[in-house]
């Protein structure tokens, strides 16, 4: 079960209205293609396989039902995006919740699963979920290459 994003600062930096040029960000969203798709695929598939007349046409109005809602999902199952820039590492939530941590002030950041807590002489960010972990240490390394890259083992056998 992925966790929420904690933003955990000893002081409250201000959002930056130009964060600089953007080395990595990554969008997390709801699986609304696989809640939502899974059904539409069955109900498609069913389509060719029953032999009745309203059958068939059963089934097509539950895909088309279906399909509109997946559209209607997609519109809304932005969770957060991630931002690394060359300047600030970010957060940001579509009602209205944003976090960022300059670069310079990077101590280090540690890698807990999937997740990834950066550490500042501000406090810590810790991003919920992270597909593309690879990619974003590149970015870190680049904007911040004094920062030390760890990972916790640990957090990978919970027991």
């Amino acid at each position: 079960m992925p966790v929420p994003t904690v933003a955990d600062l000893t002081e409250p930096i201000p959002f930056p209205a130009d964060a600089g040029t953007p080395l990595w960000t990554e969008r997390r969203s709801l699986p609304v293609g696989t809640i939502y798709g899974v059904p539409l695929a069955f109900a498609l598939g069913l389509i060719f396989v029953v032999s009745s007349l309203p059958g068939r046409v059963a089934l097509a109005a539950a895909a088309t039902l279906i399909a509109s809602l997946l559209v209607r999902a997609r519109r809304t199952a932005l969770i957060e995006t991630f931002t690394v820039t060359d300047r600030f590492v970010m957060v940001r939530q579509p009602a209205g919740g944003r976090a960022a941590i300059p670069v310079a002030a990077l101590t280090g950041l540690t890698v807990l699963g999937d997740r990834v807590r950066f550490d500042s002489s501000h406090g810590s960010l810790t991003f919920g979920f992270v597909r593309r972990q690879r990619a974003l240490l590149r970015a870190i390394a680049t904007a911040a290459p004094n920062a030390a890259i760890s990972r916790d083992m640990g957090a990978f056998c919970r027991t």
